[in-house]
Formats: structure tokens, C-alpha cells, sequence
């Protein structure tokens, strides 16, 4: 996973190791949200019935991972529960972001670690930063700069850069001295660092950024499509993906060429062959022609996975079809919102939820402020 921040967004981009095994790539989540009590507490309610199905007892919490595990704060230690709100992990750490991979990232006395699902460390919590494994080796900071680690926890690539991102089709960017560029898993740089910012590689290419435009490279650095673009994403899996140009964006394919003209305040993910797209501040979906297939009338993205999905629509949460025509409505008991399940932040959770099934995933809500395209859980 990789998270990212431009400009007023959070992009979010998700894709799946094709080596994983069938039951990391066949996620499914229980119909279980968290909702907040006037004391401030956290509990669950099966969405379906608005019931309460766990008490409220929490400081936070988040959604139900794989159906049967969720992180929750108590007594301002996380933990994770079972979906019977027993604790599988006792409540010690001072933060728990995962699962992922059936591991977590966890901090316990500011350092960084990674746990499986039984709560048991596979990496003590001895680093400054840490990111999930990806082709064998994770991102990890000490002393002040990222390297990288393996299944051990011993450093393969020393830790010797400002930032770093994960391995991604064999190699990874990394950042010295405010330039990006990309080395191998011996730590060379097959690519030197000249990029103002970069993002990984997806498909052979990898948008990059220089001299204020973001363009397209190949894996020897060299400009497939010339930097032209005030933002671009990497390439979805059928070799198109957004880009801006004058604070509109659109589609374009492989070659650079908008194939739907930038005319939108935001596109997002592709799914079930519809693409989200923000127009004033509602949210709809186009097909790969430009057309509207549901009008702007969400106030998030529709993220569709077997043709439905969840939708925001006023202070209530929907189902949909790819007609945008509401199937069911979603109750929630008490104020219905959590850290996960704001206006804004809840569908953060459904793309979690939701992209294990998506292939590559891109997400996007409002955050206030800007930082350098950036990754990482942590």
C-alpha cells in the first residue's frame, strides 16, 4: 500500500502481490462499523440492522480486517479484537496500523515493529520507521535515515537515505538531498537522482517529477512521456491512468493522450469498469469514454466490487449498484462516526476493505495542507 499526500488530498494506492496466497487476495470484511456514543466511547453495530453487536467500550477504533480482527484503543493502548470483541492482542502498543499480509506494524515505547496476528513479534520494535514487506525487504529508519531490512530484521541495504518507498517490480525510490532516484536490491542506483519527486514503478514505467511537471519514465530514467502534467498517477492496469493539467484532470493512456478530456475536480479509482470522478464537490461515475454513468450526487467516491458499492449521500452511508440506484441504506446507532468513519476518513476503510478484491486502488479525501508525495503507514 502506498499512501501519499498532493496538494488538498490523500492519494491512497493499493495493489496486491500476485505471489500471495489465495486468502490474502480473497479479504472479506463483516458488515460490522464502529459508531461513538454521547460518552465518547466506541462500539459496533451490524450495518444492516443499526443493532449493537459489540458494547461500547473503546477509545477508537477501526474496521473489521479480513472479517475477524479489528484494532481498537483502550485505556490508550491499541490492541485487536475478535468479532466477538474479545482481545486477541492485549491492548499494549502505543500505536497498531495493519493487518496486512496477517502482520501489523506496531509502536511500543517510540519504536516501530511488525507483528503477526497473534500479537508475537517477527521484528522487534527497535526502529524509528518501518513500512510492510514488499519482494522480500522492507523500508526501515534509524539514526535519521531509510534503509532497508529482511525477513530478520537485519539491514541488506544500509540506512543512508532522507526517504525511501518500497520495492516495486525490483527496484525502489529513494531520496538524498531532496532528489529522488531508484536502486536495486544490491543498493545501486540503477537510476540516478535528479527528480524532484517520484512515484514507484507500476508497469514498467514510473511518473516522476521535474522542473515543476510530472512525466512518465522508463526503468533506464529516460522520458516516455515528457513532463507536461502538474500531477500524474501511476498507470492502472490497462495502461491508462489520471493526470492534471490546469487544475482539471482526465484520463490519458500510455502514450500521454487524454483519452477523456481533463474537464473533472478530481478522478480516482477504476472499478468494475466505471471510473470515480469529482465534479464541484459530488462525487460520480464515467465508463473509459468520458460518459456519465451515475451523476455527481455522492459525497464520496463509489468504489464498485461485484457492481456495489458504498457511498456517501448526506449523513447517511448507501449501497449502490452501477446505475447509482440505492439498494440498501446503512444505520448507524449513536453518532455513527469514528476515527475511520468520518465523513471523509470512513472511506478510507472501504477502500481497505474493498481493494483486496480492486487490484490497484486509488483514493482520495480532503486533508488541509500539503506535503512532497509521500508514503508509508509510518
Amino acid at each position: 500500500m502506498l499512501i501519499c499526500f498532493e496538494k488538498n488530498f490523500i492519494v491512497i494506492i493499493y495493489e496486491f502481490d500476485p505471489s500471495a496466497p489465495p486468502e490474502v487476495k480473497q479479504e472479506k470484511w463483516r458488515d460490522f462499523k464502529p459508531f461513538k456514543t454521547d460518552d465518547n466511547k466506541w462500539g459496533y453495530a451490524d450495518i444492516k440492522t443499526g443493532k449493537t453487536v459489540i458494547k461500547p467500550q473503546f477509545d477508537r477504533t477501526f474496521g473489521f480486517w479480513n472479517g475477524d480482527i479489528a484494532t481498537v484503543q483502550f485505556n490508550k493502548k491499541w490492541g485487536a479484537i475478535d468479532s466477538s470483541g474479545n482481545f486477541v492482542i492485549k491492548p499494549k502498543f502505543d500505536e497498531l496500523r495493519g493487518f496486512v499480509h496477517n502482520t501489523a506494524l506496531v509502536k511500543l515505547n517510540s519504536k516501530w515493529g511488525l507483528i503477526n496476528e497473534s500479537g508475537d513479534f517477527i521484528i522487534e520494535p527497535k526502529f524509528e520507521g518501518l513500512s510492510f514487506y514488499q519482494e522480500g525487504l522492507a523500508s526501515a529508519k534509524i539514526g535519521g535515515k531509510w534503509g532497508f531490512i529482511d525477513k530478520n530484521g537485519k539491514f541488506l541495504i544500509e540506512p543512508k537515505f532522507d526517504e525511501a518507498y518500497d520495492f516495486k517490480e525490483g527496484i525502489v525510490g529513494v531520496c538524498i538531498k531532496g532528489k529522488w532516484g531508484f536502486i536495486d536490491k544490491s543498493g545501486k542506483f540503477i537510476i540516478q537522482p535528479r527528480f524532484e519527486d517520484e512515484f514507484p514503478f507500476y508497469n514498467k514505467t514510473a511518473s516522476a517529477k521535474l522542473k515543476g511537471k510530472w512525466g512518465y519514465i522508463d526503468k533506464s530514467g529516460k522520458f516516455v512521456i515528457e513532463p507536461q502534467f502538474e500531477m500524474a498517477y501511476p498507470f492502472w492496469g490497462q495502461y491508462q491512468t489520471a493526470a492534471c493539467v490546469d487544475k482539471k484532470w482526465g484520463i490519458i493512456d500510455s502514450t500521454g493522450k487524454f483519452i477523456v478530456r481533463p474537464s473533472f475536480d478530481h478522478v480516482c479509482s477504476i472499478s468494475d469498469g466505471l471510473v470515480c470522478v469529482m465534479l464541484g464537490r459530488k462525487w460520480g461515475s464515467i465508463d473509459m469514454t468520458g460518459a456519465f454513468v451515475i451523476e455527481p450526487q455522492f459525497d464520496g467516491p463509489p468504489y464498485f466490487i461485484n457492481g456495489i458499492s458504498e457511498a456517501e449521500l448526506g449523513d447517511k452511508t448507501v449501497r449502490i449498484d452501477k446505475n447509482g440506484t440505492i439498494i440498501t441504506p446503512i444505520y448507524f446507532p449513536g453518532k455513527g462516526s469514528s476515527v475511520m468513519f468520518s465523513r471523509t476518513a470512513y472511506l478510507l476503510y472501504i477502500i481497505l476493505m474493498l481493494a483486496a478484491a480492486a487490484g490497484i486502488v486509488f483514493f482520495v479525501s480532503r486533508k488541509k495542507g500539503r506535503k512532497n508525495v509521500r508514503k508509508k503507514y509510518v
